[in-house]
C-alpha cells in the first residue's frame, strides 16, 4: 500500500460510501410515498409524497447524515489498522536487516576465532615440542 501513514483514505472513502448507500433509503421512501397515495411520478409528485409522509420522511431523510457517519468512524478504524500495520511491517523490515548483519557479524566472529584457537593450537605444540626437546637436552648430559 503505498499511502501515507497518516492518511484518511478510508475514512473518507467510507463515508462517501455511507452517504451514496444511505440515499436509496429516501429515494426508496419517496418511490413508496407516491405508489402508497397513487401520486404521479413527477416533481410535485415528489414533494407530495415527501408532506404527507412527514414525521416518518424526515426520519429516512436523515439516514446518508448517520450513515455516513457511522461509515467514516469505521473508516477511521481502518485508517488506524492500516497505519499499525504499516508500522510493524517497517519494523520487520528493519529488524531482517539488523538479523542480516548480525549473522554476518556472528561469521566473522567465528572465523576470527577459529584463526586464533589454530594460532593457539600451534602455539601449545610448539612449546610441547620445545619441552621435549629441552628434556632430551637435558637427559642427553
Amino acid at each position: 500500500m503505498s499511502q501515507s501513514v497518516t492518511s484518511k483514505f478510508y475514512t473518507i472513502r467510507y463515508a462517501v460510501y455511507g452517504a451514496v448507500i444511505g440515499i436509496f433509503f429516501p429515494v426508496f421512501a419517496t418511490i413508496l410515498g407516491i405508489l402508497e397515495h397513487h401520486l404521479t411520478f413527477s416533481l410535485q409528485g415528489i414533494i407530495e409524497a415527501q408532506v404527507l409522509g412527514a414525521p416518518f420522511s424526515s426520519f429516512i431523510y436523515t439516514v446518508p447524515v448517520f450513515l455516513g457517519v457511522i461509515a467514516s468512524i469505521a473508516g477511521r478504524y481502518r485508517d488506524e489498522l492500516a497505519a499499525e500495520v504499516y508500522f510493524r511491517a517497517q519494523s520487520e523490515e528493519r529488524l531482517k536487516l539488523q538479523m542480516d548483519d548480525l549473522e554476518v557479524m556472528v561469521v566473522k566472529r567465528t572465523e576470527e576465532l577459529r584463526h586464533v584457537q589454530k594460532q593457539i593450537i600451534d602455539s601449545t605444540h610448539r612449546a610441547e615440542l620445545t619441552e621435549i626437546a629441552t628434556k632430551v637436552l637435558h637427559f642427553k648430559n
